[in-house]
């Protein structure tokens, strides 16, 4: 009777309802939405569906999912958070929400629909406020309102059929909280105020209930919940309490709950329901009443049995307003403003009871370190600290202390009953209180020594007790009152001290000790065996040794556990394997039950191990275990096979055979399927299975999540996973009791999921939940895209072979169409050859027609007539080199070879010199050319050639069309914020143009037909494609006999003015050098290989000139190195050697790199004139030529040739002034300014010789003495002793400024003897003596 008894004493402390602390709670912690649930129910897949005030959630596992009212009605969620009831029936879940209708959730699809009241549908709901749903016949639904009465919803047509006082005047009113159907289909109406309606849907007959009329059985009019039980006795809830409707007798019986409620009145009822014959009530104040009534034959109830009340301790202001009962057992309770309580249909395995609830006073928990179950009906738990904890029959909890009685410490470490009896308790403090059985009496132990920390007592055969203490194995025999001490080591010292003590079949003592493993002594106490780490033990710490009814021994290590078998030789140990690892490993105490099953208890929970099976099962948390581990030696077991483990807070017990060793299979379930999507919002997405279980994703959702689910909550904890993912993973990954799996980048392609369970201590599952998951691949190796590129491979092959074949075909005549157009190339060529020779034959002959003929008009022995005529020469040679110009041009527009060479310049100027020279050659009297400049001229960048060419053209035309009046030339600037234009008109009073021929005057080729003269088509042409390069545009206005108007608009941006810096030590005014002579006769080299014009410029040329010619390129060269002249004039095109090659040849010529050049060319195009430039001529001149422009070129030249003069003895003088040899030059002046300065070092070496030897200086530069004579002339325009001297006087200079010498020695150091020559060139060189030179400068 002690385990009843002690139950009896548990009962009272732990409360009534949830039997053992089964119940759990759901509240916001765990994810529900709101605290305020209104109803809940369950679909055939086992989710738990719970309606709130805050949305309608999905529960499964643990894991909440909520539904929020959506801002549209989308149809993946409700259209309001406020929902007052739900229904599931045949994969619909229907939601009546407070004021949005009906919605209903299709299971297949997961998709909501939504029906709201349309007052012109007289189909539709009446009303959107929905109170209750329950099932109808014939699979109709029927839905109470607030408002409107009752509806009957047909799933398949979708439309409502509506009962209220409209059509039924009978009912008591249309305002209804609940509804109940009979099993003959009556219908029962709760009404909000006015009791209940029984109506008759077939006939509509109601019959009416009221408080009134049932004279006070129904307690109330608000009837609040309604229910018909399996004898179809219709319960009704008010408010005022609780009913019975008998329809078979149309009797009404009301039940009394005042006495079990907490307040004494009877409660306001919200939920009935029946679970296995047994009625549930919910009521206010958190309260369920249970009772299991009797019934009559008839049905009726006889009486109600007895009623439990259990308080649910969620507060009085909540309220159980709904009960339900899941496929499983479980009951679900949803609680207003306390959330979801949950029963679980399994008993709990474990029992826990925490000292702090029996420790009177005490405000910590004890750790129990022994446990005792004495003869009658106590139980005694040792302490650590609180002494000893005794529980009576009587339920009265007995604290023994050293304050109390003869206890020698309250720090308990051991506990033993002997075979008398009698108690043993172990001090922490040291010795043994012991507790006499037949006076009760205390008496403390006294072994004579020291015997400090005893952690262990037993008793032996022999009837000795023995003592395992700090300092050895104390055996004492009570008979004689003696004390023999076993010494595991003399002197005893820390891990060797003994923990636990049993005696085995042959009466040998083992001993385990803290770290030294096991040691065995025989009767006689003699040391007979020591085992140790590694010789079948995991560990030297041995917490507990247990000796079971087959003699076997039990080792407990913290290493896992070892048996020494009855059968086997000592020392012969079998080492038991542990399922679990770490801290399971870590065993603390060992029984064995009456089945002869071994339990362990471990730092994670309890283990059994099934001997006969060879099986070890574990308990840990999840079977209701409590955290923090068991205590060493704390072990009891009672006379009805109860155990007993000690545990740091309390004491855990149970029957083991209770303890299943399997459990209920649960089914599972993928309850969610999480994408996780890129970027900041919408991080997660979900899916939804397909009814075959299968999931569609795209390239981009490759990372996912499946959420598992255990359908049976009361199991949710006991169940494990493993998954495999056919596709990409070979074995199964196990996850025990993890639900989430989490998939990373999954490659493209279609996997099975499969997902197995076991129940803890079990084997794995054979039935897999499966899942099919394809994952799209990218765009391009979709399909399509694969389709795509076989359709392009085709194609590319069968192209491939399409032009092969067409190529083998046609190699014959490909040869035939490669070799003409070999020719046609060739051809072409030759036809570009001959049109560029001939330009430059055209132009050799101009020039000798049009020099001579501009020399006979500047005679003036010429008479007027021959003037005349020579005029008319003129005239037309100059319209024929026009045209060849002209021809040039427009061959290099129609190339794209024309370049936009910018120059900066005044724009008026170059307009007023072209109209000056069409002034010049008019001789029609009747035209007057004139010039306008509207604004003042400005600087700005413009390509003046092409300004030229289109003015050209634009004033030929002008003239060639107009016989009299005016051709007027206008100049005006448009300037915006960006950029400047300039604006040219050319105005004439000629012939004029048709308007039909204005849009295309500008074409090539095009000529006005009947036209006054016929031009090549081509003028307005060039003009319109010169006007593009310059980012312009050319505009006509023109009357037929009035005239006409072309303007041209160019870009032409301002010059910002600049000032330059000049020298004032370089200016030509400031230096006292001496130039050549004027008279002096400079040395022209002309080399041109047609003889008629060589001639010709023989003549210009030879009466200023000394010259001499040469025929080809390679003449002319030989000249020029023997010669040295001042300037070369040569041709372009020659024979042997052509003037490219010569200049090359010339420029890398020491002695004539210096010789300015200028090249005659018919070839007027910028690729030969930009090589010309690069290979260093000084100007380019072309046929035909001018003999006055001739004149004035090889002039400007010899003159820059002049200023490059003053610029190198410039700094020459400079160089001495500063006293330095290294002075910057203008190396665009003068590009011979290394050799100068090799000759002046030259000179500086020999500076005070009075005689430097010509013939030695050649020699040091490496030419011949006429060579430098004529390179030094060319170049500084002195000669060599001119030079030398110019170099002593200023040597001489810069050493009379030191202040060191005087004039003499200055004069001798600088290879001048005589001092008069000195003076004199020293004056002529600076113009004062040089004694005022020095006072000056010092």
């Amino acid at each position: 009777m002690r385990l009843m008894l002690f139950l009896v004493v548990f009962c009272f402390i732990l409360p009534a309802f949830g039997q053992g602390g089964k119940t759990r709670y759901l509240s916001l912690q765990e994810g529900l939405s709101s605290q305020q649930v209104i109803d809940l129910t369950h679909d055939k897949y086992g989710y738990v569906w719970i309606a709130t005030e805050q949305g309608l959630n999905r529960f499964a596992s643990n894991s909440f999912k909520q539904y929020y009212k959506s801002e549209k009605a989308d149809g993946f969620s409700v259209n309001s958070n406020e929902i007052n009831t739900l229904y599931y029936n045949n994969d619909q879940l229907y939601i009546g929400t407070r004021a949005s209708g009906l919605n209903i959730l299709d299971m297949k699809t997961n998709r909501f629909s939504y029906h709201l009241h349309d007052p012109k549908d007289k189909n539709s709901i009446a009303t959107n406020d929905i109170t209750d749903i329950i099932q109808a016949k014939n699979d109709k639904i029927w839905l109470a309102t607030y408002h409107r009465g009752v509806q009957r919803f047909d799933p398949v047509s979708k439309k409502f059929e509506r009962f209220n006082k409209s059509n039924i005047p009978a009912l008591a009113e249309n305002s209804i909280w609940a509804l109940a159907e009979d099993h003959n289909g009556l219908l029962y109406i709760g009404h909000v105020n006015k009791g209940i309606s029984i109506l008759n849907p077939k006939n509509k007959d109601v019959k009416l209930l009221t408080s009134e009329s049932t004279k006070g059985l129904l307690p109330d009019n608000e009837v609040r919940s309604l229910f018909c039980d399996s004898k179809n006795n219709i319960w009704i809830g008010t408010r005022k309490g609780l009913a019975v409707y008998h329809p078979l007798s149309k009797s009404i019986q009301k039940i009394s709950l005042a006495a079990q409620s907490k307040n004494g009145d009877e409660p306001f009822v919200h939920a009935i329901k029946e679970i296995n014959g047994v009625i549930w009530i919910g009521t206010a104040g958190s309260q369920v009443f249970i009772m299991k009534p009797q019934y009559s034959n008839s049905g009726d109830i006889r009486h109600t049995g007895a009623i439990t009340a259990t308080d649910l301790e969620r507060g009085n202001n909540a309220s159980v307003q709904s009960i339900d009962r899941d496929r499983f057992g479980n009951v679900w309770l949803g609680i207003y403003s306390g959330g979801i309580a949950f029963l679980g249909h399994l008993e709990p395995f474990f029992s826990v009871l925490p000292t702090k609830n029996i420790n009177p006073g005490a405000n910590r928990p004890a750790t129990v370190t022994g446990i005792l179950n004495d003869a009658g009906s106590s139980m005694w738990l040792a302490t650590a600290g609180d002494g000893i904890l005794q529980i009576n029959a009587e339920k009265k909890i007995t604290k023994t202390t050293t304050a109390n009685s003869g206890l020698g410490d309250d720090f308990l470490l051991s506990a033993f009953q002997d075979s008398k009896k009698n108690k043993w308790f172990g001090l922490q403090k040291g010795g043994v209180s012991f507790l006499d059985a037949k006076n009760n009496t205390w008496k403390k132990i006294n072994a004579g020594e020291k015997m400090s920390a005893v952690r262990a007592i037993m008793e032996d055969s022999q009837g000795n007790i023995c003592f395992a203490a700090e300092e050895g194995v104390f055996v004492h025999d009570p008979g004689h009152n003696t004390f023999f001490k076993i010494a595991t080591r003399t002197p005893m010292l820390g891990d060797y001290a003994p923990r636990t003590l049993v005696e085995d079949s042959h009466g040998n003592l083992w001993v385990g000790t803290y770290g030294q493993g096991l040691y065995i002594f025989d009767r006689n106490r003699k040391l007979i065996k020591k085992i140790a780490k590694g010789q079948g033990i995991g560990s030297n710490t041995i917490n507990y040794l247990f000796r079971d009814r087959s003699n076997n021994i039990w080792i407990a290590t913290n290493e896992g556990l070892a048996l020494q078998s009855a059968n086997r030789e000592m020392g012969n140990l079998e080492n038991i394997v542990f399922p679990e690892s770490d801290a399971w490993l870590t065993v603390n105490a060992v029984a064995q039950d009456l089945n002869g099953n071994i339990w362990c208890s471990t730092r994670l929970g309890l283990l059994r191990y099934l001997p006969e099976e060879k099986r070890m099962l574990s308990y840990d948390q999840a079977f209701g275990l409590p955290l923090g581990g068991f205590t060493n030696n704390s072990v009891a077991l009672d006379r009805r096979g109860w155990l007993f483990f000690g545990m740091p807070a309390g004491i855990c017990y149970f029957n083991p055979d209770q303890i299943p060793l399997s459990l209920p299979e649960s089914p599972i379930r993928i309850s969610r399927f999480m994408v996780f999507n890129t970027g900041e919002n919408h991080a997660q997405s979900e899916k939804y299975p397909s009814l075959t279980q299968q999931i569609n994703l795209k390239h981009e959702e490759n990372s996912f999540r499946i959420e598992l689910a255990v359908m049976d909550y009361a199991v949710n904890e006991l169940v494990e996973f493993s998954y495999k993912l056919n596709g990409l993973d070979k074995n199964w990954i196990f996850l025990g009791g993890e639900k989430n799996l989490d998939f990373r980048n999954i490659p493209y392609g279609k996997y099975e999921l499969l997902i197995r369970t076991r129940q803890k201590n079990d084997q794995w599952s054979e039935d897999y939940e499966r899942l099919f998951i394809n994952i799209s691949p990218p765009f391009y190796l979709s399909t399509l895209a694969l389709v795509t590129y076989f359709l392009l491979i085709a194609a590319t092959v069968f192209t491939i072979l399409f032009f092969y074949v067409k190529k083998i075909n046609a190699e014959g005549q490909l040869r035939v169409k490669k070799l003409q157009l070999e020719q046609d190339g060739q051809l072409h060529r030759e036809r570009m050859n001959f049109y560029t020779n001939i330009t430059h034959e055209l132009r050799t002959p101009l020039t000798l027609i049009l020099g001579p003929l501009e020399d006979l008009l500047a005679e003036e022995k010429l008479s007027s007539k021959h003037k005349d005529w020579v005029f008319i020469i003129q005239k037309n040679a100059n319209r024929l080199f026009s045209m060849v110009n002209q021809l040039l041009e427009f061959r290099k527009v129609e190339s794209q070879y024309k370049p936009l060479v910018l120059g900066e310049a005044y724009l008026g100027e170059l307009l007023s010199e072209i109209v000056l020279k069409y002034k010049e050659v008019n001789h029609n009297k009747s035209v007057n050319i004139g010039y306008t400049i509207l604004q003042e001229d400005i600087k700005t960048t413009f390509d003046a050639e092409i300004v030229q060419l289109i003015l050209d053209n634009l004033l030929s035309n002008a003239c060639k069309f107009t016989s009299k009046g005016n051709i007027d030339v206008v100049l005006s600037y448009e300037k915006d914020k960006l950029s400047t234009c300039a604006l040219i008109t050319v105005k004439d009073t000629g012939c004029g143009i048709a308007p039909e021929h204005l849009s295309r005057i500008f074409d090539k080729f095009y000529q006005v037909p009947k036209s006054v003269s016929h031009g090549s088509g081509i003028g307005l042409a060039l003009a319109k494609e010169l006007a593009a390069i310059h980012h312009g545009k050319i505009y006509v206005k023109s009357e037929l006999g009035k005239g006409s108007e072309f303007s041209v608009r160019l870009v032409t941006n301002t010059v910002l003015p600049s000032v330059t810096p000049t020298r004032p030590d370089l200016q030509p005014a400031a230096l006292d050098i001496q130039l050549p002579p004027d008279d002096q006769r400079q040395l022209l080299l002309l080399v041109e290989d047609d003889n008629d014009l060589r001639e010709y410029l023989s003549s210009v040329l030879g009466a200023k000139y000394e010259l001499v010619t040469a025929e080809n390129g390679l003449q002319g060269l030989e000249l020029a190195k023997s010669r040295i002249p001042d300037i070369i004039l040569s041709d372009l095109t020659m024979p042997d050697m052509d003037g490219f090659a010569m200049l090359e040849a010339l420029k890398c010529e020491r002695e004539t790199s210096h010789i300015p050049i200028i090249l005659l060319t018919a070839r007027d195009n910028e690729l030969d004139m930009g090589r010309g430039y690069e290979l260093g001529v000084d100007s380019y001149l072309t046929k035909p030529i001018s003999p006055k422009l001739l004149h004035n070129r090889i002039e400007n030249l010899l003159t820059k040739r002049k200023t490059i003069y003053n610029e190198l003895l410039g700094q020459l003088s400079t160089r001495v002034k500063q006293g330095t040899t290294e002075v910057p030059v203008n190396t665009e002046l003068w590009r011979e300014n290394a050799f100068v300065k090799e000759f002046v070092a030259l000179v500086e070496e020999g500076i005070q010789d009075e005689v430097l030897d010509t013939a030695t200086l050649a020699e040091k530069m490496n030419m011949s003495q006429s060579t430098l004579y004529r390179k030094l002339k060319g170049i500084t325009g002195k000669n060599i002793n001119q030079l030398v001297r110019k170099v002593r006087i200023q040597k001489a200079a810069q050493l009379l400024r030191t202040g060191q010498y005087n004039i003499t020695e200055v004069s001798l150091m600088v290879g001048i003897n005589s001092s008069i020559y000195f003076r004199q060139c020293f004056k002529e060189e600076f113009g004062q003596l040089p004694s005022e030179y020095q006072k000056k400068r010092i």
